[in-house]
């Protein structure tokens, strides 16, 4: 596996003051900080459906949020970077008992922003980088039925806090989304999560922030920024549509001495190819940390070291296509979020005792048949060589 370690000069200029166990350097008077903050519940997501609309913008709703204790308090100058995932559905184009709210067969228009606002509820606000917009197809052969809409590393700099639409320490990150189409309809509506046959299926969502103090990225050295372009795996196997997926670690990079109050910002990029097959592809993924670099789930000292959340993100997917529309083949993987590390990785992280180890951070995929042609046994999608895992690891010390 070939991984690239980027250090500075002001890296080794920051590790030397470490080693010596003295103060961060402070840059042009302002002492360096960061601030994380996650949302931890498994069920992030506020609401079930958002009307489908025929003008653009006109219902929105606050799809995921984060309160004040996760943003922190905001000051002139803050660079704020915030990263979100949320799950949406079209819903069923046939009756049927598991479909939600009036059937349609147009493929809705939805947008997703995030935005610090004054509430929990609040649809607008002080806009956090680009909008994220897709079309998610209900158009056979290439419906893609479920559709991830990833708001990956958006960044924005608070010039005045007074001026912000909420008091600097009461501020709240949302993740804003809407739907729309010049043929919707009063009852039309874009499902929140999964729409299966037991009802709406959620805890598809995840919503992370970074809070930089000063602005400038170049006040903070990484302890190690590293990156890996090689993937673990060639193939990924694909499931019988419904069956139990086999999923595998795309890429994975090893994080040494881990310890408390560090606090990890993770970014992964894939695709994977499905032309070899005669389907389409339910596509799942999820950015963990692990105690090995083919684990696909969290457990042990990673779970007890970060407090019971061990994920950067949830697990989500969409229907990638053999054809046009929003997630074609090559199916294209983003994933994104941010880690505090509350306990040293040692054996026994909250009794702080035992030898240090290593954890990985790990993009699982899993994938399954969905519409298409028949599924055989052995039937693989191909992981392409143009992807990339990228993790900024930040010193307890930057910690405010």
């Amino acid at each position: 596996m070939r991984i690239h370690v980027t250090k500075s000069l002001r890296g080794l200029c920051l590790a030397a003051v470490l080693v010596a166990g003295g103060a961060l350097p402070a840059m042009a008077g302002v002492q360096p900080t960061l601030h994380t903050g996650a949302s931890k519940k498994k069920t992030a997501e506020l609401v079930k459906t958002i009307p489908i609309t025929r003008p653009a913008g006109a219902a929105p709703r606050v799809v995921v949020s984060l309160g004040p204790s996760q943003v922190g308090k905001l000051a002139d100058g803050d660079l704020v970077r915030g990263f979100g995932e949320v799950e949406v559905s079209v819903t069923c184009t046939e009756a049927g008992p598991q479909c939600v709210g009036r059937l349609y067969r147009f493929s809705p228009k939805v947008t997703a922003r995030l935005y610090l606002a004054k509430k929990q509820r609040s649809k607008g606000g002080f806009p956090i980088g680009k909008p994220k917009r897709l079309t998610c197809s209900q158009d056979l052969p290439n419906r893609n039925h479920h559709c991830v809409l990833i708001l990956t590393d958006r960044r924005r700099v608070v010039s005045d806090a007074s001026k912000l639409p909420c008091q600097p320490r009461h501020c709240h990150l949302n993740f804003v989304v809407s739907a729309q189409h010049s043929g919707a309809r009063k009852g039309n509506v874009l499902v929140v999560g999964g729409d299966e046959n037991s009802g709406i299926s959620q805890g598809k969502a995840s919503m992370g922030v970074a809070v930089h103090r000063p602005r400038k990225l170049s006040a903070f050295t990484a302890e190690r920024t590293r990156r890996t372009s090689s993937p673990q795996v060639g193939h990924i196997p694909i499931a019988h549509h419904g069956g139990s997926r086999d999923e595998r670690v795309i890429y994975s990079l090893r994080l040494a001495g881990l310890k408390a109050g560090e606090q990890l910002i993770a970014e992964a990029h894939a695709h994977v190819g499905i032309s070899s097959l005669p389907y389409n592809t339910l596509t799942q993924s999820r950015l963990i940390l692990a105690e090995s670099p083919s684990a696909t789930k969290s457990s042990g000292v990673p779970f007890g070291a970060t407090g019971r959340h061990p994920y950067f993100d949830a697990t989500n997917g969409f229907n990638c296509t053999q054809g046009q529309s929003a997630f074609p083949d090559p199916c294209p993987i983003e994933k994104s979020g941010v880690i505090r590390m509350v306990y040293a990785a040692v054996t026994q992280p909250q009794r702080g005792r035992g030898a240090m180890v290593p954890l990985y951070v790990n993009l699982v995929v899993g994938m399954g048949q969905e519409f298409g042609g028949n599924w055989h046994h052995g039937d693989q999608a191909r992981v392409l060589h143009h992807g990339s895992l990228r993790v900024e690891r930040y010193p307890a010390e930057y910690r405010r």
